[in-house]
């Protein structure tokens, strides 16, 4: 599915793709642009926190020659980012409908411990 943004149409996937990738192990990047206190509350396992904001500043953070998969809370600032990546020619899609939709299709995302004597929990 193509979302048009601005005369650049922006590559998305849905959860469920994103999802059986997970599982069968296809070398993806997650990266999550939403800010580091909704990381915090949940999160996929092994995202790259990069808030939209700062991204144009941590492109070098970016990994190359992996497909990155980008994320917010509900699809906009990811696409969004997405945009921009698209722009300095890295590989990347938007997730559709962000963790919102990956957790209404019943997808586990991690909380950080909210100290260090914490475990991370799975909800």
């Amino acid at each position: 599915m193509l979302l048009r943004l601005r005369r650049l149409f922006i590559p998305q996937i849905p959860p469920s793709l994103l999802h059986a990738w997970c599982h069968e192990q296809v070398n993806v990047q997650i990266l999550d642009v939403r800010t580091p206190e909704e990381y915090a509350a949940g999160h996929l396992a092994g995202s790259l926190l990069i808030p939209l904001q700062e991204l144009k500043q941590r492109l070098a953070e970016v990994p190359r020659g992996v497909r990155i998969i980008a994320l917010c809370h509900a699809g906009v600032r990811s696409a969004q980012a997405t945009r921009l990546l698209l722009l300095e020619g890295i590989d990347v899609v938007n997730l559709q409908g962000g963790i919102v939709r990956w957790q209404q299709e019943g997808f586990a995302v991690e909380q950080l411990p909210k100290n260090r004597y914490e475990r991370r929990e799975t909800l």
